[in-house]
This record gives structure tokens, C-alpha cells and sequence, in this order.
């Protein structure tokens, strides 16, 4: 099962994969986000959510077999998604996933918190970027970066103000 997942991720390091965005994700990630009460970080989780549903849903067409577990994730733990700007804690197998939500996917850096790569708690296996085109009610899986090349290269990549690392996107 492990080999599978390592397999199936390495397999979309060069494309993006499109996941239709299902009405009743829609619903169900305004119900997450209308649980914070700051306001200010609704539309983050709301996407958090999108991203969550959508690799959800790529695994489940990629690999049936495996079994996402979320149950655990920071988007359904509202003490941790009123902090966190990316979705943590989520398992396959032996494995954690963060996904990293982003609405410009063409930005030449993708900004990985620093607490995601060096607290525990939340450091991942895969960090995957999912793209969410709300309007266009598509989310496009565009990459992931493994825990050991990021901190194998985590000294060439700069911390930015709000200490996240700045990783090139190509």
C-alpha cells in the first residue's frame, strides 16, 4: 500500500490532474468555514476544504484502494484551521499529507508555512499544491514535494516575513 501511494504521487510530478468541483463540496466547505468565528480566516478554510474534497476525490479515482483518512485533519479541527493556513494531519496508508491550498496556482513560489516542515505535529510526508478555480467549479492537483528533498533544500529556499518558505514552483 505504501509503494502505491509513492507511486501514484511521483506519477503527477510533470501534470495537473482536473477534479470537478461536486456541488455538495460546495455546501459542505461553507459549513466548515461558517464554524470559525473570525470572520477573517473563513475563506482560507473554505478552500482548505475544496482541496481536501478534491484530492479526496483524486485518490479515490486514481487508486480505489486506498483509503483517505481525514478524520484527524486540521480543516475539521476548528481550534487548528483558526491558525493554520494549509490542511494538515491528513493520512493514507503510513503516510501524512498536507494540502496547500491556492487560488494561483502561476505564481512563481509556493509559500510553505515553516510549522508544516518543522514541528511534528504537523510535518508531512507530501506536501501537495491544489489549485481551486471556484468560478470555473474546478480544482487542478498540480504537484507535491516530499518531506525529505524539502528539507534536504529548505536552506536555499528563503523564509519570508510571515516565516514561510518560499519554494519555486518549477
Amino acid at each position: 500500500m505504501n509503494t502505491n501511494l509513492n507511486n501514484l504521487l511521483t506519477d503527477f510530478t510533470n501534470s495537473s490532474t482536473i477534479i470537478e468541483l461536486q456541488p455538495q463540496w460546495f455546501y459542505r466547505a461553507l459549513e466548515i468555514s461558517e464554524n470559525l468565528h473570525n470572520q477573517s480566516r473563513q475563506f482560507n478554510l473554505y478552500l482548505q476544504a475544496l482541496a481536501l474534497f478534491s484530492f479526496e476525490s483524486w485518490i479515490g479515482l486514481r487508486e480505489p484502494n486506498l483509503i483517505l483518512n481525514k478524520t484527524e485533519s486540521s480543516v475539521l479541527k476548528p481550534d487548528l484551521a483558526n491558525i493554520l493556513d494549509v490542511t494538515c494531519n491528513v493520512e493514507i496508508g503510513n503516510f501524512k499529507v498536507c494540502l496547500i491550498p491556492t487560488i494561483d496556482a502561476l505564481d512563481s513560489e509556493i509559500l510553505i508555512p515553516r510549522y508544516v516542515v518543522d514541528i511534528p505535529e504537523f510535518t508531512a510526508h507530501f506536501y501537495v499544491l491544489v489549485e481551486i478555480e471556484e468560478e470555473l467549479e474546478l480544482s487542478l492537483i498540480r504537484g507535491f514535494l516530499e518531506l525529505d528533498r524539502l528539507i534536504a533544500n529548505k536552506q536555499i529556499f528563503s523564509l519570508d516575513i510571515d516565516w514561510n518558505y518560499a519554494v519555486p514552483s518549477n
